[in-house]
């Protein structure tokens, strides 16, 4: 595989459970871009279904974040068989690689980090949304210092939810 809709594969960053995500280069917009990618297969399984709902939802509240703690989307598609997300590039490290004892970060840094985290859940709490899967491998740190919050893939809408629980009481 050469590209993914219009964005050129340039290599994998990362594989995990369900998705793979690639660096990208963007040519409309002459920029590298993350690009997660799904594969539903065409089964048409009940984890094939799930697995779609959870994108297009991811899709569409991430689109909604404008915080610059969280990752901006640029891009969402799905079609039959896959779909894929366009995302702001960081290039850096994840949170993950900080968690072992010989790689701990000093403790004002580690306070700046929580407070930029928090930052970004409560703008994100404000527009409804809650992130249900925040731990370090979706916290990344740029090169130059930038904290951002990745992967809202396991959000609750809470504005969505609101119309199902108060039809119900």
């Amino acid at each position: 595989m050469e590209a993914i809709g219009r964005y050129r594969i340039i290599k994998v960053l990362g594989k995990g459970a369900t998705a793979t995500v690639y660096l990208c280069h963007d040519p409309e917009n002459d920029r590298e871009v993350a690009v997660k990618l799904i594969d539903f297969g065409i089964d048409g399984s009940a984890m094939s279904r799930r697995m779609r709902k959870l994108f297009q939802n991811e899709g569409m509240v991430s689109q909604r974040m404008d915080h610059p703690n969280i990752v901006r989307v640029f891009d969402a598609v799905v079609e039959d068989d896959r779909a894929y997300l366009a995302m702001e590039y960081i290039k850096g490290f994840s949170l993950e690689e900080c968690i072992r004892v010989d790689k701990l970060m000093p403790m004002h840094r580690v306070i700046g980090i929580i407070f930029k985290c928090c930052m970004a859940l409560d703008s994100a709490y404000r527009q409804g949304i809650v992130h249900r899967d925040i731990k370090p491998e979706n916290v990344l740190i740029s090169n130059d210092g930038r904290v951002k919050v990745a992967d809202f893939g396991l959000v609750a809408d809470l504005f969505q939810a609101v119309p199902e629980l108060t039809g119900k009481l």
